[in-house]
């Protein structure tokens, strides 16, 4: 007897997508991270295109990262060009609120 088997519907695929997008964003960030160190292009993107990552470092005014951010900036080096780091930016009387940039350490 062969069984009949229903293709995957609409509602399985929804879910792989909504799977891979919570997973594969955060997981995303370290690589990321490490190939615009290596070509040193895109590291002004990576504070606005991972910016739900990045607000999970902490308070930029405080500097020092809470224990996920510390975590974060240790996986976002890992495979970065040596001297790549997240650093707070603060500037007063700036219309921007401070944050976290990725930088070359080494350029300062």
């Amino acid at each position: 007897m062969i069984s009949s088997r229903k293709k995957p519907g609409v509602a399985f695929w929804a879910t792989v997508v909504v799977v891979v997008v919570l997973v594969g964003y955060p997981l995303s960030f370290g690589p990321a991270c490490w190939i615009s160190s290596r070509i040193g292009m895109g590291a002004s993107l990576i504070p606005t295109v991972y910016e739900p990552v990045v607000a999970t470092f902490g308070d930029p005014q405080a500097n020092e990262p809470g224990a996920i951010g510390e975590w974060l900036m240790w996986y976002s080096m890992v495979g970065a060009q040596n001297g790549w780091i997240w650093m707070p930016w603060i500037i007063e009387n700036d219309a921007r609120p401070a944050g976290w940039d990725w930088i070359n350490g080494n350029d300062f």
